[in-house]
């Protein structure tokens, strides 16, 4: 798809959601705050659950381990055990973001 193109769908995307959003803001079924956007995303299937794990479980990495915190392999411990997820998937997790973002853990 031509950067124009995608340009065009992203724009559209986000006018379509925001007249969306208010008009349920409108209707009184949501407030307006952001809580309430996100709880509209939801709502709208827009996040899945999968997604929603990822990011709270590469999140909470980011917490427990920044400014000498604890070491990685404690936080995976840490957190596959509240969470009730294994251990691999929190790896697979830090790796995924490795491959793609900015702030790796």
């Amino acid at each position: 798809m031509k950067k124009e193109n995608s340009q065009l769908i992203i724009n559209l995307f986000f006018k379509e959601l925001e007249n969306d959003f208010f008009v349920l803001v409108d209707l009184n079924k949501y407030e307006g705050s952001l809580h309430d956007f996100i709880d509209f995303l939801l709502d709208k299937g827009l996040i899945n659950n999968a997604s929603l794990r990822r990011f709270v479980l590469f999140e909470e990495v980011l917490r427990h381990t920044k400014n000498g915190g604890l070491p990685r392999t404690k936080a995976v411990k840490m957190l596959a055990e509240k969470f009730n997820v294994s251990e691999r998937l929190i790896w697979a997790v830090i790796r995924e973001h490795k491959k793609g973002q900015k702030n790796p853990v």
